[in-house]
């Protein structure tokens, strides 16, 4: 499940998907046109693995983007040829032997003065196991 937050008369409101399907959940409010910070919550791994990255797609029209600094987790950002942020991205080289944590990770930037509006942020999920055998989940449909 990818992260999605809807612009509602000026105010942002993070919209938490089903929890028993999400991997990856965002919240935070914020006033449309202004800066906002959002929390992507990483709940567990994949199947016993555990999570080594997460790339956060951002949605055009977000601009001003930053990561906000988290513990365990290095972070940078991609952009396209016109200097426009497209994702932000947390990585660890230390990955744990099973799926024991949940990340919380942070993205400050300026919502699109554009009430009533659905942001998406597509979300990737990366995992290792133990032995070193990776797997990826991918969020980004739209369904809930």
């Amino acid at each position: 499940m990818k992260g999605t937050i809807t612009l509602f008369g000026g105010l942002l409101l993070a919209g938490a998907p089903t929890l028993a399907r999400a991997h990856v959940s965002v919240s935070g409010t914020a006033y449309a046109g202004q800066a906002a910070e959002l929390t992507f919550g990483v709940g567990h791994g994949c199947e016993g693995s555990d999570t080594y990255k997460v790339k956060i797609g951002i949605p055009a029209g977000v601009t001003s983007v930053r990561p906000v600094a988290q513990g365990s987790m290095k972070s940078s950002v991609e952009k396209d040829g016109a200097g426009n942020v497209t994702a932000v991205v947390f990585s660890k080289t230390d990955v744990e032997p099973g799926d024991t944590h949940v990340y919380r990770l942070g993205v400050r930037a300026r919502m699109p003065a554009k009430p009533f509006t659905t942001l998406v942020f597509p979300t990737w999920q990366y995992c290792r196991s133990a032995t070193g055998v990776d797997s990826m989940a991918a969020w980004v449909g739209t369904g809930g």
